[in-house]
Formats: C-alpha cells, sequence, structure tokens
C-alpha cells in the first residue's frame, strides 16, 4: 500500500463572539471561520503496527498530545473498522508513520493542529479504504475536538455553540489576506481564562451577510474578536501588527482566534504583497517567491508573514 500525501490548510476567524460559560466547562460561541491557502503537508504510510508522528518541527509534540497520534488511535479504535486479518494482534488494525510539514505556526490562532487531526481522520478512511460516512466522520471529529469538524469541509462556515455546530456560508470569490504571526505562541486556555465575559458580544449578522453578498468591504469592516481587548493589553506587540496592517492600507483587519496571529483583508494580490513588505526587509524577498501560494517570508525581526488567499472548500 502506498503513501498518501495530504494539504492540512489553515484558517482565520472573520468574526469570534465568546458568548459564556457552558455547564459542561466549554464556551458557548459564535465565529465565522474561513480556510485560508496556507497549509502544513501530511504524508501518511501504512507500516506493521503501532502508531509514529515524526515533524520537521522542533517544537511540535510527536507522542500522544499531538491531535494526529490521537486522531489514528481513535480511528483504529472505532466501531467502523472491518475484523483484524487472521493472526493480527495489538490494539491497531493497521500501523501509520504520519509526518507533519510544518507551515502553519504553532499557538498562532490559525488552526494548524485541529486541522492536521481532522485531515489524517479523513486520510486514513482513505488510505485503509474505510467505509465512514460524512456524518461517522464528524462524529469522530467531534470526540477529538470542537473544532475538527469544520476541517473536514472547510470554505467558509458559522460555528455555533462549542463550534461543532456548522452553517455552511457561500462567497462568490475568494479574497486575499496578509497573515502576520509576532513570534510567539498564545496558548487558548490561557486566553480563554483572561476573557472577560461581562462584555456585551457583537451580533455576527451583518458579517454573515456581507459574505455572502460577496459584499468584501463590509466585511473588512465588521471583523470582530472578543479576544482583542484582553490579548492587545497583555500583548501590546498583537495591537501593534493590527495597526500597521491598516496603517499600511488593509480594508481591514483582526486578531485569528484567541492569537497570536493578525490577519489583513486586502483588495487583491498586488495590494496584499505591498503591505507585507512593511513588515520585513523587503531586499530579501525574491519576486519568483510571490507567484505561487501561499508565499512565506521570515522577515528581518521576529515576523513571519503570509500571503495567500480564502479557499471555497478543501
Amino acid at each position: 500500500m502506498k503513501s498518501l500525501t495530504l494539504k492540512s490548510y489553515g484558517k482565520v476567524n472573520l468574526g469570534l463572539q465568546v458568548l459564556g460559560k457552558r455547564k459542561d466547562g466549554y464556551h458557548e460561541i459564535e465565529t465565522v471561520l474561513t480556510t485560508v491557502d496556507l497549509y502544513d503537508e501530511i504524508i501518511l504510510t501504512p507500516s506493521r503496527e503501532g502508531i509514529r508522528v515524526r515533524t520537521d518541527h522542533p517544537n511540535l509534540p510527536t507522542d500522544e498530545r499531538n491531535l494526529v497520534y490521537q486522531a489514528a488511535r481513535l480511528l483504529f479504535k472505532s466501531p467502523y473498522l472491518p475484523p483484524l486479518s487472521k493472526g493480527r494482534k495489538g490494539d491497531f488494525h493497521e500501523g501509520v508513520e504520519i509526518f507533519i510539514r510544518k507551515r502553519i505556526p504553532i499557538g498562532g490562532g490559525l488552526g494548524g493542529g485541529s486541522s492536521n487531526g481532522a485531515t489524517v481522520l479523513k486520510g486514513l478512511s482513505d488510505l485503509f479504504q474505510i467505509p465512514l460516512s460524512n456524518g461517522d466522520l464528524m462524529e469522530l471529529a467531534k470526540e477529538l475536538g470542537s473544532d475538527l469538524p469544520f476541517f473536514l469541509k472547510g470554505g467558509t462556515a458559522l460555528a455555533t455553540g462549542r463550534g461543532e455546530t456548522l452553517q455552511s456560508l457561500s462567497h462568490p470569490l475568494p479574497f486575499w489576506l496578509v497573515i502576520v504571526y509576532p513570534g510567539f505562541p498564545i496558548s487558548t486556555p490561557w486566553a480563554y481564562r483572561k476573557l472577560d465575559l461581562t462584555i456585551p458580544h457583537q451580533s455576527l449578522k451583518i458579517l454573515v451577510e456581507a459574505i455572502e453578498k460577496g459584499d468584501l468591504s463590509t466585511v473588512a469592516s465588521k471583523l470582530n474578536n472578543s479576544f482583542e481587548e484582553v490579548m492587545f493589553r497583555d500583548c501590546p506587540a498583537l495591537k501593534v501588527v493590527k495597526e500597521r496592517l491598516l496603517c499600511h492600507g488593509a480594508l481591514g483587519a483582526s486578531l485569528s482566534g484567541s492569537g497570536s496571529s493578525c490577519f489583513g483583508i486586502c483588495e487583491d494580490g498586488d495590494s496584499a504583497l505591498r503591505i507585507a513588505s512593511h513588515f520585513g526587509n523587503n531586499r530579501k524577498w525574491k519576486l519568483e517567491r510571490m507567484r505561487s501560494l501561499p508565499v512565506i517570508f521570515e522577515g528581518d525581526s521576529e515576523f513571519i508573514v503570509v500571503v495567500t488567499k480564502t479557499l471555497r472548500e478543501v
């Protein structure tokens, strides 16, 4: 059986409102997510037994803390699998080696870990020809995390509840983004503990309507995120990044997820590249690298700058 190579796409949150704490310990949220053409590469290779995770990133765990390991373990122990082959021993139906080539910054609010987990779930079901429906995959994804179901389909969606209830949104054309990772991660649990839940939340209704109409200027003006106030207070560098995006011509800018990445919406690719050039020493940036997507620059400071587009689905 041959290896399978997959793209695991990131996301940004065009709107994110945390409504309050639920009785089950989770937070009630409303968020508009959209996938972007920034991706990690995942290679799945069948092996005799067990799960092995490898990566090219020194700070990414390769044990049970990694969602791709959890996804493989969950799938191999699920009731959807056909019986084990005669004489096969162990807990796993099959073995797999998972290699992750990271491009999505870790702890940047871009959904890399969740996307990786969802991609491995879907990829393993294809690799081992496991007869799973989309509904079966969704249920497995929910067991791993509230935001994993979104990454099975991608595109643009309104997510409610814990983030697992999805309403797909259509937008006529992809649009351009400049994503700036400031060089440090933010822990999502820490960010939630910092939130002031007494602050009234903003409605996402106008944002959703603008997305479906393809009204980019209104989308840009209605970007919002509950985490911005506390993250900008405790991490002033993030506020500076947002201000620089706007100062240099972004139509609108926002924090993605709980941070640490900020993004700006741009009119076109040329505008996005021009704005990105203000975040590093552009003498190091070769034009030929700007002709493909996604474009990733490591500037002369700690910034990683990505020029990319949204995707209708993955």
